[in-house]
Formats: structure tokens, C-alpha cells, sequence
């Protein structure tokens, strides 16, 4: 089974979705230092943060996929990306800084809030530059799965400017890692697959020795 779901994933797909794992992880690392050094001790939730980034990553990454034509390529494009990730958590932000004290609510609730929100945000920045289905729900898919890794904590900040400047500024380096790693790894891979079908092509090339050339099938 595991060898028919590898032959019939597309190269490109598959490179996208390895960038996006090693991306996500790269990204909670930085997460979850900056937190620790600058907000609380965080190292007992890594060993299942680091696991759900992996996913989180492989999400995105799809999600990048089906919205490659529609966006540019190098720091341009890891810009908007980092920009994106932090816009799937807004409306979570919004919500939580116009919550009253009297209206807490459950953890559930908050955390359903935070989903839906992302949700839909993600599926319309995947969607309307693309105008494809595929697109938008690849894009639900990486915001959710995204906000319930790294965004887990925005339902719960405190409204004051100072916690939520500081919370939205750990989510944007951890972006912006995201979105780096994702996009030199890709680069790196098309280099090196240019390279080889370059390679290949003057392998494939006859050599004609001088004076000799190709015959073109016509006649005398």
C-alpha cells in the first residue's frame, strides 16, 4: 500500500509536502524557544508539538502547492505566506480582545472559534487568488490544522496590547521560519532538478565526429 501511494503522488507535489514538514518543525523549534526565553518554560509541550508542526507542515505545504501559479517565487512569496499564516489567527485575535470578562466560555468553544475563524480566512486567501476549489479547501485544511498547532494560545491571551503584540510577534517568527525553510528547500530541489535534466539531455546527445552529420531521413 505504502508503495502504491508513493508512485502515484506527483514529484512536485511530494516536494512541497517534505518542505512543509521540515518547515513546520523548523518552525515550532523557533516557537517554542522564543516562548520559553521570552514568555514561560515550554520544553514538556514539544514532544507532541513538534509531531503536530510535522502535519501542520505538511498541510501548508499542500496548500502552497495548489496555489503555486497564482504566486511568486523567493522572499516575495515566503513574505506572504508568514503574512497569511498570521491572518488565519486575526479573527481569533478580534474575538478574544472584544471578549468581556463575563463572557469567558469554555475552552472548547474558544478553541472551535479559533477553527472556524481560521477556516474560513484560509480557504478565501487560498481561493481567490487561484479561483479553484482545490485550492480553497487545501487552504481550510493548512489554516486549521496550522491554528490548532502554532495558534492554540490566541483564544486564551490576555486582551492587554502588550500580550497580544508579544504573542503575535512569536507567531510571525515562527512564520517566517516556516516560510523561509519551505522556500529554499523547494528552490534548492528545482536547481538541482534543472541540473539533471540538463545533465541528462546532453547524455542523451550524439556525439558526431568531424566531418560527419545526422542523417534526416531523406533521400538522394
Amino acid at each position: 500500500m505504502w508503495r502504491r501511494c508513493t508512485v502515484i503522488v506527483r514529484p512536485d507535489l511530494r516536494e512541497h509536502l517534505i518542505a512543509g514538514i521540515v518547515a513546520g518543525v523548523a518552525g515550532m523549534v523557533v516557537y517554542v524557544v522564543l516562548r520559553s526565553a521570552w514568555v514561560e518554560p515550554a520544553w514538556e509541550a514539544a514532544a507532541v508539538a513538534l509531531p503536530l508542526a510535522a502535519l501542520s507542515g505538511a498541510a501548508i505545504g499542500w496548500a502552497r502547492y495548489e496555489t503555486r501559479e497564482a504566486l511568486s517565487q523567493g522572499v516575495w512569496s515566503a513574505t506572504a505566506l508568514a503574512t497569511a499564516l498570521l491572518l488565519v489567527v486575526a479573527p481569533a485575535f478580534v474575538i478574544q480582545a472584544a471578549r468581556s470578562p463575563q463572557e469567558a466560555g469554555s475552552s472548547s468553544y474558544r478553541v472551535a472559534e479559533l477553527a472556524v475563524g481560521a477556516a474560513i480566512v484560509g480557504s478565501l486567501l487560498a481561493y481567490l487568488p487561484t479561483r479553484r476549489a482545490a485550492a480553497a479547501w487545501t487552504g481550510a485544511v493548512g489554516a486549521v490544522t496550522y491554528a490548532l498547532t502554532f495558534g492554540l494560545d490566541v483564544p486564551f491571551v490576555d486582551a492587554s496590547l502588550a500580550d497580544v503584540a508579544r504573542l503575535g510577534l512569536l507567531l510571525f517568527a515562527a512564520n517566517i521560519t516556516i516560510a523561509m525553510v519551505q522556500e529554499l528547500l523547494k528552490a534548492r530541489w528545482t536547481r538541482s532538478r534543472l541540473l539533471r535534466e540538463v545533465a541528462r539531455e546532453a547524455l542523451e546527445e550524439p556525439e558526431l565526429g568531424p566531418g560527419l552529420e545526422l542523417e534526416t531521413g531523406a533521400g538522394p
